[in-house]
């Protein structure tokens, strides 16, 4: 029977990481999370493998610059429960790290310049390298460092212009000092242009100036997609970003870029050609660039579906997409879906009714590429019809959201965007009786307006569905005006999002999320905007599976509702509202809910029509610690979130027939930072991996109201200060409401990371 590894530990590692270290051998333990064993197969004891081992921790310590490191003594045992598992224990002498010396640019110094040099290089050229280079006198000498530097200086002297760029490399190492000489030796070469520009197919001749016959793109559009030019000056960057460019059409596969280049005159004279003048001191190289396309599938029809849970909006849900990305008529990429949605509202209550309610969505999308360099024109329609997202417990709603504009690419990772976009809410089959109610009747009124929009977005993700590092940002900027009758809102909304991501080994990563926004309204039409200057989705709302995760979603910050109302829409008077309640016990109002209202001295707000009204200013912060190990994944989490800008005023009696409280238009008049308001939470996930993506469940705990009472605290109060009857409740805090339990948490299942 073969042995195995069970523990297997270093000592004396102090100056580099241990888990790349143990990435680089072949010898493993079975993985282990908080101390248990996990097992993924067993991991056998191989000696030749291990002798081998422990020159690789020689070699990767001499990498790094320290060239008397090594495995100073190896403690092997076998268990004494198991006699076939060993625990391995090495010891590992680090010594002294060598440090750099000098730094020699060769062509960049001056004693190395020669007066007859027909292509120095500029002094701000070396001034830029010198600053950037890893090495440096004191700095530790690594292999990986000086490979960097090297290729660092060739990719320097190629993007200013010559394609020839060599840089070779000379160290000198004195183990008794443990210090390190570098020469770099600079061969810049002639400066470089560029020459042809052809494009080929597989199976077809190259095409200079003609459409591509098998995808029957224009060579005009791959061009003007490039940005390069003959005659141009060459540039490794200018490479790079064509050949994003043309990735960006979607339209092949893959894209090679081949360089061919040929040393010229200043006559244009080229290669073999017999009248060359080969001392020219205006010789030049010509870079002729073969684009090599492998076209990919342009239709698509994709069938899909699936379940999303959210406790306030449950849904089954199916998709149908056909997109086509060369179509040959008025645009080049056109794209169509459409699927059924049903929603269970979870909400429901005799107050309340609501059932399984059908809805639908769809989406029309025509864009035309490279109507100018590296910018694409859309055109865009989308709608949905079902419960509203917002407050599903309240109505349903219909929209309607056209769109027109260009987006614009720059390089690899920065994506800019300009659009003109239309909204139009209808609201229907409202839930019984709420549109009486003030607070519905604020929020809800059919809507429609203009804004504009622009976008900048950076993402330097290594893997947008997966992440382990890199960053993402985006800032959307909004500008709304309003028009008599065709436009009810004039405002401006700005909003940023941020996210970074740090693998702490090779299967822990730290992820890291910061948003925040502001709006400002600058005039509405108040008898279609409800008071309120920003359009209600276009205000600001926290949590729910990818935000706040200790809440159901859009439930952080200020929410309102009404007190029930089964006595008052009778015309009762307070005096005889208990009374009426009486009278309907086992009927309308149960035993317990009779009792409850008793508690509090009055009615109780009513949760069923709790309305999350948003806000014009919010924040929120997220950080996990992501831990993998093969297609299972284990998070832990903590975020904290707030939304503001509407200050709810005293509440009063419902004799005094006042209307809600308005909203403030300065988002940034009324900021509250206690630990209440900040909405902390924390909780854990579990990831498992597919061909989809990452299917995750969340559970998050409210930190700041693990009692569950400070919803219930809001209603009393309120009810105190107005002797019992109150005409509307602000509710800070939601109620606690888990399949009927009342527990502080919420459950989030959803695909995808949370961000």
């Amino acid at each position: 029977m073969r042995d195995r590894v069970g523990q297997f530990a270093f000592r004396g590692i102090t100056q580099v990481s241990e888990a790349d270290l143990r990435d680089r051998i072949g010898t493993t333990a079975p993985p282990r999370f908080l101390g248990f064993l996990w097992r993924d197969g067993d991991s056998f004891f191989d000696p030749t493998t291990f002798r081998r081992d422990l020159e690789r921790i020689s070699r990767y310590y001499r990498a790094r610059g320290y060239y008397g490191a090594g495995a100073a003594a190896v403690d092997m045992h076998r268990v004494e429960s198991d006699p076939h598992e060993i625990d391995i224990t090495i010891d590992v002498h680090e010594g002294r790290p060598t440090t750099v010396g000098t730094v020699w640019l060769s062509g960049c110094e001056t004693e190395s310049r020669r007066p007859g040099d027909l292509w120095p290089i500029r002094p701000e050229t070396c001034d830029r390298l010198r600053e950037s280079l890893q090495l440096h006198p004191g700095a530790v000498f690594t292999e990986d460092s000086l490979a960097r530097d090297q290729l660092f200086i060739t990719d320097v002297l190629r993007n200013e212009g010559r394609a020839r760029a060599r840089v070779l490399t000379r160290v000198t190492a004195d183990p008794a000092l443990h210090r390190a000489h570098v020469v770099f030796l600079l061969e810049p070469g002639a400066p470089s242009q560029f020459g042809e520009l052809l494009f080929h197919e597989p199976g077809n001749a190259p095409a200079a100036d003609r459409e591509l016959p098998r995808s029957r793109l224009s060579v005009t559009t791959l061009r003007r997609a490039t940005r390069i030019r003959p005659g141009g000056a060459y540039s490794r960057g200018a490479i790079a970003d064509a050949q994003a460019a043309i990735l960006r059409l979607q339209l092949h596969g893959i894209v090679r870029m081949d360089e061919e280049m040929h040393d010229c005159d200043s006559h244009g004279r080229c290669d073999a050609d017999p009248n060359r003048d080969r001392d020219d001191p205006e010789r030049y190289v010509r870079v002729d660039l073969h684009v090599r396309l492998s076209p990919s599938r342009w239709d698509r029809l994709r069938f899909g579906g699936g379940i999303e849970y959210e406790q306030t909006r449950p849904n089954v849900h199916a998709t149908v997409e056909f997109t086509h990305r060369n179509f040959p008529f008025l645009t080049r990429g056109f794209t169509i879906a459409a699927g059924p949605v049903i929603f269970f509202p979870v909400l429901a209550s005799p107050s309340v009714p609501r059932v399984a309610e059908p809805g639908g969505t769809f989406r029309l999308e025509l864009r035309q590429r490279e109507v100018f360099p590296q910018t694409d024109f859309l055109f865009a329609v989308n709608s949905d019809l079902g419960l509203d997202p917002i407050n599903p417990n309240l109505t349903s709603r219909f929209s309607l959201r056209p769109s027109i504009g260009f987006n614009y690419g720059v390089g690899n990772s920065w994506d800019l965007s300009t659009h003109l976009r239309a909204t139009g809410v209808a609201y229907y089959n409202q839930a019984a009786g709420v549109a009486q109610d003030p607070i519905y009747t604020q929020q809800y009124i059919n809507q429609f307006y203009y804004y504009f929009e622009q976008t900048v977005q950076n993402d330097r993700r290594d893997n947008p569905l997966q992440t382990r590092r890199g960053t993402f940002f985006r800032g959307a900027f909004q500008n709304g005006f309003a028009i008599p009758y065709l436009s009810n809102y004039s405002f401006v909304r700005t909003q940023i999002d941020f996210r970074g991501y740090v693998a702490l080994s090779t299967n822990v990563v730290l992820a890291i999320r910061g948003a925040a926004g502001v709006a400002v309204g600058l005039g509405a039409d108040l008898s279609r905007s409800g008071g309120w200057p920003v359009p209600q989705e276009l205000r600001f709302f926290s949590g729910g599976a990818n935000s706040n995760r200790g809440y159901p979603a859009n439930r952080v910050g200020y929410l309102s509702t009404v007190p029930y109302r089964q006595c008052w829409e009778r015309g009762f008077a307070p005096d005889q509202i208990e009374r009426c309640i009486l009278d309907l016990a086992g009927t309308v109002v149960s035993p317990a809910q009779r009792d409850r209202e008793r508690d509090v001295g009055g009615l109780e707000a009513d949760p069923q029509r709790l309305t999350a009204v948003g806000g014009l200013l919010s924040w929120e912060l997220s950080a996990e610690l992501r831990w993998y190990i093969g297609s299972v994944g284990l998070v832990t989490f903590f975020d904290m979130s707030d939304v503001r800008g509407w200050r709810p005023g005293p509440p009063v009696g419902r004799t005094d027939q006042s209307t809600p409280p308005a909203p403030t238009n300065a988002a940034l008049e009324y900021v509250d930072f206690t630990w209440r308001s900040l909405h902390p939470s924390a909780g854990l996930g579990f990831r498992y991996v597919t061909s989809i993506g990452v299917i995750r469940l969340d559970v998050g705990v409210r930190l700041a109201d693990l009692a569950c009472s400070a919803y219930r605290d809001a209603n009393r109060a309120q009810n105190v200060n107005t002797g019992g009857y109150p005409w509307s409740y602000a509710i800070d805090q939601p109620p606690c409401d888990v399949f009927g339990v009342t527990w502080p948490i919420a459950f989030h299942f959803a695909i995808g990371e949370a961000f």
